[in-house]
């Protein structure tokens, strides 16, 4: 196994050539997204709606978030995109890794491009907001690429 290459990963040629011609197999992109959007989603409903309320405190008021949107924003930022690489990295028969970053990627620059058109639209996106969807996108893919490794890891153990 060559150095920076997962367990399970096709063997590379000199400079990653075999890597960069590997199509993608759009049936592990399909399962790894549907899994992640299938943890994702309703995470995502229940941090939009359910309400923060304020609580006065000995230095003013401040925003107290309750468990369930704790727990819900923990699961959509954390748990999600690990189960969408782990399940796309599974399904995949070569390169897991790329297949699990992309099978998350591919649904959240979807929607961060939507959201950038709506702020656009409404005259309300800042450079803030941009700088964070590219770490949000980042964060993202990086966790699906240790759920892509942890399928990876395991596939390998299991041919040994």
């Amino acid at each position: 196994m060559a150095l920076g290459q997962a367990p399970g990963d096709a063997p590379r040629e000199a400079g990653g050539e075999r890597a960069a011609r590997l199509p993608l197999e759009r049936g592990a992109l399909r399962r790894g997204a549907a899994a992640y959007l299938l943890v994702a989603v309703p995470c995502a409903v229940v941090i939009a709606t359910v309400p923060t309320h304020a609580v006065a405190t000995s230095t003013g008021t401040k925003q107290q978030e309750p468990g369930i949107w704790v727990a819900a924003t923990v699961v959509f930022v954390v748990v999600a995109p690990f189960v969408g690489g782990l399940v796309a990295a599974r399904a995949s028969t070569s390169a897991r890794l790329r297949h699990a970053t992309a099978a998350v990627a591919l649904p959240g620059v979807a929607y961060l491009l939507i959201r950038i058109a709506v702020g656009l639209a409404r005259g309300s996106l800042t450079a803030t907001q941009l700088v964070s969807f590219a770490l949000y996108l980042m964060v993202f893919t990086a966790l699906a690429a240790a759920g892509g490794f942890v399928a990876s890891w395991r596939a390998g153990r299991a041919g040994a």
